[in-house]
C-alpha cells in the first residue's frame, strides 16, 4: 500500500491514533525514510524526543506478523529495536499481549461501524489497534524510560557477553 498516495491517512491518523500522537508528541519525520533506506512511499515514520515508530502494512496490523519497526532515539542517534527482543527488553508478558490482541481482533466489530463492510475497514481497525497497544503496552518506550544504553545492555545479557566497562 502507497502510504502517500492514501489521501484519507492524516485524517484517518487524527481520528484513529489522536490519543497516542497526542499523549507521546509525535511528529511526522520524512527524512527517516531516506536514512534507513526505505521506500517513501510505503513507510511513514513518526517521532518524538525518545523513540521512532515505523508505519506501514497497517491494515494487517498486529494479525499476520506485520508490526511497526521501533527505534530508540537520542538526539541525532537512532538504534533499532529488533522484534525478536521487543517485547522482552520492555518486560511485555508475551502471553498477556497476544491474548489481549487476540480479544481485542475477535471483538474488533463492537468497537466501531466504520471497521465493519468498509473498504478501510482493516486500515481503521489497524490504526485503532496500534493506539489501544502503544497507549497500553508501550507507554514506557515513547516516555523515555529505555535508552540506547539500556537496549545494548539488555543485548549483552542475552548473549552473556561480558560488559564493555
Amino acid at each position: 500500500m502507497n502510504l502517500l498516495e492514501y489521501k484519507t491517512f492524516k485524517n484517518d491518523i487524527e481520528k484513529y491514533l489522536k490519543k497516542s500522537m497526542d499523549t507521546f508528541q509525535l511528529r511526522l519525520n520524512i527524512h527517516f525514510n531516506e536514512a534507513e533506506n526505505e521506500s517513501v512511499d510505503y513507510y511513514l515514520y513518526y517521532e518524538n524526543e525518545h523513540c521512532i515508530i515505523s508505519l506501514n502494512f497497517i491494515e494487517s496490523f498486529p494479525y499476520q506478523d506485520v508490526i511497526p519497526q521501533f527505534y530508540l532515539k537520542n538526539s541525532d542517534e537512532y538504534l533499532k529495536i529488533d522484534q525478536i527482543y521487543l517485547r522482552p527488553f520492555l518486560c511485555i508478558d508475551e502471553k498477556d499481549f497476544k491474548a489481549y490482541c487476540l480479544e481485542n481482533y475477535n471483538n474488533r466489530y463492537l468497537y466501531s461501524d466504520d471497521f465493519k463492510d468498509n473498504d478501510k475497514g482493516g486500515i481503521y481497525y489497524g490504526l485503532y489497534s496500534i493506539n489501544e497497544i502503544l497507549l497500553k503496552y508501550y507507554y514506557d518506550l515513547f516516555k523515555g524510560k529505555y535508552s540506547i544504553e539500556d537496549y545494548k545492555n539488555f543485548l549483552q545479557s542475552q548473549f552473556n557477553f561480558p560488559s564493555a566497562s
